[in-house]
């Protein structure tokens, strides 16, 4: 392992394990359990010179995806660049602390996923899935009408992503006339991402009570 890279993880065990960071293989990818979220820091390397940037972002746990992607939230810190040990270590144990620290400023903020379509969502670059994220959130804020006009334009947008999605938007579309039996979509979303991450099914309700 190459000493940044040493340094690096050091500094997630000692500031990321305690609050429930886990590794994503052997990549600089750290994620943190919560529950319809993960919580997602990336300790990104830059393509010309050694060290770190910092980004620290949400990735909801319902989307139809296989990848990672930031949700909600991304780059916190610039580029620390490794020199030497000495002066790096402090460094990365710095950027760990700022890590943890944006972990509980996003559980804060995420503490319910009602309040999603009020936030200004990360343009990911793929507008369908922040208009998802938004659609799912009214629903369960069960706020009908909303929710309803965003699924019905994801069907209608001539950039959707894939037919096997646009099969799942209709399906979350009619499901707003039962919002119980959405909910247990929703739910059913989550366990499928969850699972694909190697992260344990849930035990309870993934936001604590019921929405709304």
């Amino acid at each position: 392992m190459k000493p940044h890279d040493k340094l690096i993880k050091e500094a997630a065990l000692r500031h990321l394990k305690p609050i429930g960071g886990i590794q994503k293989g052997r990549s600089r990818v750290w994620l943190v359990d919560c529950a319809w979220y993960v919580a997602m820091i990336e300790f990104q390397p830059s393509s010309w010179s050694k060290g770190a940037y910092l980004n620290v972002g949400a990735h909801f746990l319902w989307c139809p995806t296989e990848h990672l992607s930031f949700d909600f939230g991304y780059r916190k810190e610039g580029h620390a660049e490794f020199v030497t040990e000495e002066q790096f270590a402090p460094e990365a144990d710095a950027l760990a602390q700022r890590a943890a620290l944006e972990v509980g400023l996003l559980r804060t903020k995420l503490a319910s996923p009602l309040n999603i379509h009020s936030m200004t969502p990360k343009n990911t670059g793929q507008e369908w899935i922040d208009r998802l994220h938004r659609g799912i959130s009214h629903a369960l804020a069960r706020q009908i009408d909303q929710a309803a006009f965003i699924f019905q334009s994801l069907l209608d947008s001539p950039h959707a992503p894939s037919s096997s999605n646009a099969e799942e938007y209709k399906r979350l579309l009619a499901l707003l006339a039962d919002l119980p039996a959405f909910e247990k979509r929703i739910i059913e979303l989550i366990e499928v991402r969850r699972s694909a991450l190697k992260l344990p099914p849930l035990n309870a309700s993934p936001w604590g009570q019921a929405p709304g």
